[in-house]
Parts: structure tokens; C-alpha cells; sequence
């Protein structure tokens, strides 16, 4: 099968995923894998269906193929950072996505992924230091509308009452 006909099965995979058919999904990125082994972006998104179908260890393995093809990957990072996070590992996913927000400084939703991961592990003062970013690119496309008000509220939880902030 020639190259290009893994893009399409890629590109049908990601179809069937968004429409909800995971099984199908896996089964056509993993054939557009096949066919080409070394696109870290086929491996990323092996890794989003793994994910949807519970399969998080195989998830991870994913991410980590697709970081290993391409380590400046800022969504892949983020992704197995969320995927870490999903399996109790907060101080790994704490990494991951400390690196998701060096690769890409203005991701709204990997800072706040990073500061709640904070939050979680009693590092108060560098929670609400992450929130402030989040909070201020809240307007950002890339920070999904519901998630704003849950970004200003857990700063706003972590602060003292006095003085009142005018951030969020």
C-alpha cells in the first residue's frame, strides 16, 4: 500500500474516533501505522483511542513512541500527561506537562492541568503561581469555555481571603 493511503487510514481513523467507534478507530490507525512506522502523529492519536477504550498502559506506550519520533510533540506531552495522571501518577504527569507547557508556552489547558496536578500534591504556592497564566489566557481559544470558570475558581480557593483578588 503506498504512503499515501496511510494518511487516509489515519485520517478515517480519527473520523471513526470522533464519531465514536473506537474499535474501528484503533483498527485503521494501527494500519496506517503499519504502513508508516515513523509519524509520530499516527502514534499520538493510537494513543487518544487507546485512552477512550481504557486501555491506558497501552495508551502511555503510545505517547511515548510518538515522543520518541518527535520530542518537541506538545499535545503528545500533554496527552501522556493526562494519561499518567488517569493512572495515579501525579508526579510523572506532573513532568509531562510541565514539558507541554515549555514546548508550548500559551496552552491554557496544560497550565491548568499542571497547576491542578500541583494542587493535588499539596504544592499550594506553585498551584496558584500556575493558576495565573491559565487565568489570564482564559479568554485563550485553546482553554475550553467550562474550563475557565473551574481555572479562576481553584485560584481563587487557594488564596487567602484578604485582599480579595481581582484576577479571576
Amino acid at each position: 500500500m503506498s504512503p499515501q493511503h496511510a494518511d487516509a487510514l489515519h485520517r478515517l481513523g480519527i473520523a471513526a474516533h470522533q464519531g465514536g467507534d473506537q474499535d474501528t478507530a484503533l483498527w485503521l490507525i494501527e494500519r496506517a501505522i503499519g504502513i508508516r512506522p515513523k509519524v509520530a502523529t499516527y502514534h499520538a492519536n493510537q494513543g487518544l483511542v487507546l485512552r477512550a477504550l481504557g486501555r491506558l498502559a497501552e495508551a502511555l506506550d503510545a505517547y511515548q513512541r510518538a515522543l520518541a519520533l518527535q520530542p518537541a510533540y506538545a499535545e503528545a506531552q500533554y496527552n501522556l500527561g493526562n494519561t499518567l495522571y488517569a493512572l495515579g501518577r501525579r508526579e510523572d504527569a506532573l513532568l509531562a506537562y510541565d514539558r507541554a507547557v515549555k514546548l508550548k508556552p500559551d496552552d491554557a489547558n496544560a497550565q491548568l492541568n499542571c497547576a491542578n496536578t500541583l494542587k493535588d500534591l499539596g504544592q499550594l504556592q506553585q498551584a496558584l503561581q500556575g493558576y495565573e497564566p491559565a487565568c489570564n489566557s482564559r479568554r485563550s481559544p485553546s482553554l475550553r469555555k467550562p474550563t475557565a470558570p473551574m481555572c479562576c475558581s481553584a485560584s481563587a480557593s487557594l488564596r487567602p481571603p484578604w485582599p480579595p483578588s481581582s484576577r479571576c
